[in-house]
């Protein structure tokens, strides 16, 4: 079989495939890492080179998983995010775009000097790594339980060159030695019933504890107000992702004696996205 024939069929395949929304990029994508080309040199190979039986056998494997619901980057075993590029796997939450936002902010915040940063819930460190790739005067640490997912953030870690501290605790039952300056995170968010519906669905192939934010959805943004009124500095910032029908309550959550809320940004969609909490006392 000849390249051009392949990659004619797997996009014929993904077509069917009303969530894909790129056929093509998707299986030049997968075609480039199977003949371990970037996809811009794919671009240049010859439609009439001949596939090997197993790379062809390989391709089709791909194209029916991500038929069947699996996200294109954990079957390609990486996603780029902002400037980077991160190891994911079903293991860890698939980065999204919108998760941009939040750093994007962070990044902008005019601070020069050493503070203490804390990512909750890091999982493959998309947040952690990036910050501290253009914050090293940072001390950034980032919390996560699942060891499956630590093991990809170490290697995203030790890939992109930064120093992060990661810890392997519980959220709901860490106690840090001291406070910080800044607390970020992007916690599970969807309430239960609505995950059972996706995974049912193959909506998602991200791991259920990557997703599942109690029975409304709110569970992690709770503890994370306690926490923040204990272990965020006066003037410290929480920044957090939410869904897109959550910023009511953000608003009644962290409204309190000792927090205030600051902003919420919206996404790419115009979706309410990122809630910005300040410590007032």
């Amino acid at each position: 079989m000849t390249l051009g024939d392949l990659n004619k069929q797997l996009i014929e395949i993904l077509s069917t495939c009303l969530f894909v929304e790129s056929p093509v990029t998707e299986v030049r994508l997968i075609l480039s890492k199977l003949l371990k080309k970037t996809p811009s040199s794919f671009l240049g190979l010859s439609l009439q080179m001949e596939i090997d039986r197993e790379v062809k056998e390989a391709a089709f494997q791909f194209v029916n998983e991500r038929k069947n619901g699996r996200s294109v980057a954990s079957i390609l075993g990486f996603r780029d995010f902002y400037d980077l590029q991160f190891e994911v796997d079903d293991n860890v939450l698939i980065p999204r775009p919108e998760t941009e936002f939040l750093v994007e902010y962070v990044l902008n915040l005019n601070i020069d000097k050493e503070i203490r940063v804390l990512d909750v819930g890091a999982g493959s460190g998309t947040i952690c790594v990036t910050v501290a790739k253009h914050r090293p005067k940072w001390n950034v640490e980032a919390l996560e339980v699942s060891e499956k997912a630590i093991n990809i953030l170490k290697r995203n870690v030790d890939s992109n060159n930064v120093n992060v501290n990661i810890i392997e605790k519980d959220f709901f039952n860490f106690e840090p030695a001291h406070s910080y300056d800044l607390i970020l995170s992007n916690p599970p968010y969807i309430p239960t019933e609505d995950v059972m519906q996706l995974l049912a669905r193959h909506d998602a192939d991200d791991p259920m504890l990557a997703l599942d934010g109690g029975s409304d959805g709110l569970i992690f943004y709770r503890e994370l107000k306690e926490f923040a009124e204990k272990f965020l500095n006066i003037g410290g910032l929480l920044i957090m992702e939410h869904g897109f029908d959550q910023k009511k309550s953000m608003h009644e959550i962290f409204n309190s004696a000792l927090l205030c809320v600051v902003q919420t940004l919206q996404d790419y969609a115009g979706l309410d996205r990122v809630t910005i909490v300040k410590k007032i006392g």
